[in-house]
């Protein structure tokens, strides 16, 4: 089913650090409405022409597709992908990773969790203080 097949490819991704390949998006409309998601997912916020590009490509990509899953952990994006307009499931890398570690048996340790969430730390990625008890119990706060 496609839980499984979405449990093995994170899985993969995030055990192998593997990725696919980008898809192009050619045509100007569609630019236009990845642009448009940009701008929401910024939220009035200046921003690079890069900045949120991937996410608002993914979201426009996913939403065209009739659906899917947006791993990702930008909360702005998570929450525009999850608005009604889209419909999008919204997911962060950290609710993977608390997923992967409740399961039984656990595909996750709390050693690698931890290590994770250090190199999201050392990254500048996450500011939290969360750790690998805070996942294994569920609190994960805006990491939903």
């Amino acid at each position: 089913n496609s839980q499984d097949l979405t449990f093995t490819w994170v899985t993969s991704m995030l055990l192998e650090g593997w990725m696919p390949d980008p898809i192009p998006i050619v045509g100007r409309a569609d630019q236009l409405a990845v642009a448009a998601i940009q701008r929401e997912i910024a939220g009035g916020a200046p921003f690079t022409p890069l900045e949120h590009l991937g996410e608002a490509a993914a979201i426009f990509l996913l939403y065209e597709a009739g659906g899917g899953t947006l791993v990702t952990d930008d909360l702005m994006a998570r929450q525009v992908a999850r608005r009604e307009e889209y419909n999008i499931r919204a997911v962060s890398t950290v609710a993977i990773v608390a997923d992967l570690m409740r399961r039984r048996p656990p595909v996750v340790t709390e050693k690698l969790a931890d290590d994770y969430l250090n190199a999201l730390r050392r990254a500048d990625r996450l500011h939290q203080q969360l750790s690998s008890a805070h996942l294994l119990s569920n609190n994960l706060g805006v990491f939903t």
